[in-house]
């Protein structure tokens, strides 16, 4: 198998280990300084996910950067 084959297989640990990285938020929630806003983190369980731009690469090719779907938003 290729990279690029083997590469269509990743899931991200955000969506195969959902439950867990959801405990560590929670933990961490109050007690540590925030990485993306400033002061202390605090988790919002309801907040809506930040929409990401889709990056699409032929390792041949130029970088393509596309808007987030409207299914993303």
């Amino acid at each position: 198998m290729t990279l690029v084959q083997a590469a269509k297989y990743i899931v991200p640990v955000s969506r195969s280990a959902a439950e867990q990285v959801k405990a560590l938020r929670q933990m961490a929630s109050g007690k540590f300084i925030s990485a993306s806003t400033p002061g202390v983190y605090q988790y919002q369980e309801n907040t809506p996910a930040p929409r990401r731009r889709r990056i699409m690469r032929d390792l041949e090719g130029p970088l393509t950067v596309m808007p987030p779907s409207n299914s993303e938003a």
